[in-house]
């Protein structure tokens, strides 16, 4: 199993490191349907919902990068220059976890 560490991000909830296992049905599963990758800076992704407006999921952060709000569980990883998502290393998860607290 190829598990990655990324920080997991739900609605009213605080930021939670969690290893899920890089495959497209265990991604999928944790935002709760299809995914859709937006890039942040410093190599980072946030992967969220792409229809969790449209299901009217509850609101969670806004993302200045992209200049909108992201609804439902969403998590932040690392991207390779492959495109690939990759683990978090421990200073990437303690600013992650800070901007989203």
């Amino acid at each position: 199993m190829n598990s990655i560490r990324v920080v997991k991000v739900a609605p009213k909830l605080p930021p939670e490191v969690v290893l899920v296992e890089n495959q497209l049905d265990a991604l999928q599963a944790l935002v709760g349907g299809n995914i859709e990758a937006v890039p942040l800076e410093g190599g980072l992704t946030l992967v969220c919902n792409e229809e969790g407006k449209l299901l009217d999921l509850p609101a969670n952060t806004i993302i200045p990068e992209i200049g909108d709000w992201v609804a439902g569980t969403f998590f932040v990883t690392k991207t390779t220059d492959d495109g690939e998502f990759a683990s978090l290393t421990d200073g990437q998860v303690k600013r992650v976890v800070a901007r989203f607290r």
